[in-house]
């Protein structure tokens, strides 16, 4: 019986270091994300109306 090999990618939790900087790294959310969420958020009245409906 063979024995299933380890990934090369796997993530050892040893391997993890905590971020120690603020999140000046980060950038903001781009054009068509922000029209995503538009999208989304208009969405999501009637995606709770109509959940509360089929309960």
């Amino acid at each position: 019986m063979t024995r299933p090999s380890r990934s090369p990618f796997a993530t050892q939790p040893r391997q993890l270091h905590q971020y120690e900087g603020d999140a000046d790294f980060l950038a903001g959310p781009t054009e068509r994300t922000r029209a995503v969420q538009e999208m989304t958020g208009e969405l999501f009245p009637e995606e709770r109306r109509r959940a509360g409906a089929a309960s």
